[in-house]
């Protein structure tokens, strides 16, 4: 049976309370039992003492007088005539009590408890014996005088703690919940951070490290999804781009062996351009190869400024085939880094023709070249519409693509390209224009 967490703390709270409250009713009556009988023997015995010492006779109408001023009933007992002269309690009980043993200082007379005191040899010369009774229910009165406001405010101390206790409990249970609900969450695959509400407490931490779980848990299923994806793709692509690759090999061998044997005039480039279009085919089917894999390739120092001009000069053809402006910044002095020449090529001319696509015919695209302190990096801006939403926060992941007829794997070599090199592929839209940096330490 579920026990919640708000019973568990109110249960042991109102046991206690009630347990204090019941000992400190319990200690008022006792201390008022104390002092009342502090009391009453102090009076008692002044009253004794003071009729000890009277010489005039204790009549009952003097004893009537003496109960009204100490609320004390009195009998006197004749020892010579061994009866009882004077009483405010009825004789026969008043002599019942006189030849009655007394084995406790109360006693009981017309009905009602009375403590009582017996002063003998009253006065010097007299022989008799005078018995004092005060009553009982005083001591009552004084109990429950005491006890009542111990317990009064012990209830109204229950009343008003146990609610804001109550209060406090279900502000934490509903807390705790939360957090129940998120690690619930969690486990579906739900990793939306949790706000967090309340005091700077340990429930908050609690909600900050199940957040900070959730971040892990949301990077590990995208690395994961990734991995999959990259695996998968390498599987798929293998076998098809080689062959592919083999293809487009041929030719071009063929294309140039026939621009060996025919006599072109000084203006045609057709077989020229024929081939800069198979080399750049072959690149992008290289691209595809190395995808999903880890094998390390080969870095050449090269001249980085030429291999940017000749991945330009690849995609000229797609510049004007699209009717689109092209334009180029490059350093004035040569650039050397030892790099993966294709891949950077091939990187780059995919950066290019994604930029002249989504230009469209009249449109804009620039190529900058920078060199940092430490790093290279191409910015490729376009003045086309930018990435789809629904594509934008996974751009550059293998087979996402916001084209109808893209398979989504032009971004996904790029970016792999650069983190094997150490760099990153980035982009983000100013304005009217999409711009993606590719970058690469130096």
């Amino acid at each position: 049976m579920r026990w919640p967490l708000r019973w568990q703390l109110l249960a042991p709270i109102a046991a206690l309370l009630s347990a204090a409250v019941v000992v400190n009713a319990v200690y008022a009556a006792w201390s008022a039992t104390v002092r009342h009988e502090s009391q009453t023997a102090a009076r008692l015995a002044q009253v004794a003492s003071v009729l000890g010492a009277a010489n005039f006779p204790l009549t009952p109408s003097v004893l009537e007088r003496l109960q009204k001023l100490t609320g004390a009933h009195a009998a006197v007992w004749n020892e010579a005539e061994q009866r009882v002269t004077a009483a405010t309690i009825p004789l026969a009980e008043a002599t019942t009590l006189f030849e009655r043993p007394r084995t406790s200082s109360v006693v009981t007379a017309a009905g009602q408890p009375y403590r009582v005191l017996l002063v003998p040899s009253l006065g010097s010369n007299r022989a008799e014996t005078l018995l004092l009774l005060y009553p009982n229910e005083e001591l009552t009165r004084e109990q429950r005088s005491a006890a009542w406001p111990a317990l009064l405010v012990g209830l109204a101390t229950i009343g008003v703690l146990l609610p804001l206790t109550d209060l406090v409990a279900r502000r934490f249970a509903r807390r705790i919940g939360r957090v129940q609900e998120k690690v619930a969450a969690v486990a579906t695959g739900d990793f939306t951070p949790l706000l967090e509400i309340g005091a700077d407490d340990e429930l908050r931490a609690l909600i900050r490290g199940v957040n900070e779980m959730s971040g892990r848990l949301a990077e590990l299923q995208i690395r994961i999804e990734r991995d999959e994806r990259a695996r998968l793709l390498a599987q798929f692509t293998g076998g098809l781009a080689h062959h592919f690759r083999n293809a487009i090999a041929g030719a071009r061998l063929a294309l140039e062996i026939h621009r060996k044997r025919c006599t072109l005039t000084a203006s045609d480039e057709s077989l020229d351009v024929a081939l800069r279009q198979l080399l750049l085919v072959e690149q992008q089917v290289r691209g595809v190869l190395t995808l999903g894999r880890k094998t390390p390739f080969s870095r050449t120092l090269v001249d980085i400024k030429a291999l940017t001009q000749s991945a330009l000069d690849l995609i000229r053809p797609a510049v004007e085939h699209a009717h689109v402006t092209l334009e180029t910044v490059l350093p004035e002095e040569p650039i050397t880094a030892a790099v993966d020449a294709d891949g950077v090529r091939a990187a780059l001319s995919n950066l290019l023709l994604n930029a002249i696509e989504a230009a469209g015919p009249g449109g804009r695209v620039r190529c900058v070249f920078a060199v940092g302190p430490n790093t290279l990096h191409w910015d490729i801006i376009d003045n086309g519409p930018g990435p789809p939403e629904h594509v934008a926060a996974e751009l550059g992941t293998p087979f996402v693509t916001g084209k109808p007829d893209g398979v989504g794997l032009g971004l996904a070599f790029a970016r792999q390209l650069a983190e094997d090199h150490g760099g990153r592929l980035e982009w983000n839209r100013e304005g009217a224009e999409t711009h993606f940096r590719w970058g690469i330490p130096r």
